[in-house]
């Protein structure tokens, strides 16, 4: 009978590092430090750039007179799930100009069951990009 010895002994747990402490992997070039800075002083970017401001407005503290059809507006019913694109445009003719935009959802009710609770999605022009683009090409009603 052989007989092992406690240092001897190998155990299976003990060949993985301790959960939470993985061994770091460093993987290290010498080129990259100078590949970043020939990429630099190929294309040197200005340093008092101006940048220059995309004008749209928060639903917060936006207007009536601020928006036009170019932004999203559309209203969902909980109750029956009913989603429809309004027209900012109307809304404004029939509000006001002066009309909050976060306001209207006060006078908002669902056409087909007559319910108050609504959600509102508003998006700027500049959101119109990837999955929302199709939103932005619904008639307005």
């Amino acid at each position: 009978m052989i007989r092992r010895s406690r240092s001897n002994f190998e155990c299976p747990a003990r060949r993985y590092p301790p959960r939470g402490k993985l061994p770091r992997r460093v993987v290290s070039s010498n080129r990259a430090p100078s590949i970043l800075y020939e990429l630099y002083r190929s294309n040197p970017q200005s340093t008092g750039a101006i940048v220059a401001a995309v004008e749209s407005v928060s639903y917060s503290t936006a207007k009536l007179s601020d928006v036009d059809d170019s932004y999203y507006y559309a209203v969902g019913c909980r109750s029956c799930l009913r989603n429809v694109r309004l027209s900012l445009v109307r809304l404004r003719l029939t509000l006001g100009d002066g009309y909050a935009v976060a306001d209207v959802v006060k006078h908002l009710r669902c056409r087909t069951c007559r319910s108050r609770e609504v959600t509102v999605t508003f998006l700027a022009p500049h959101q119109a990009v990837g999955n929302l683009w199709p939103l932005f090409q619904q008639p307005a009603v």
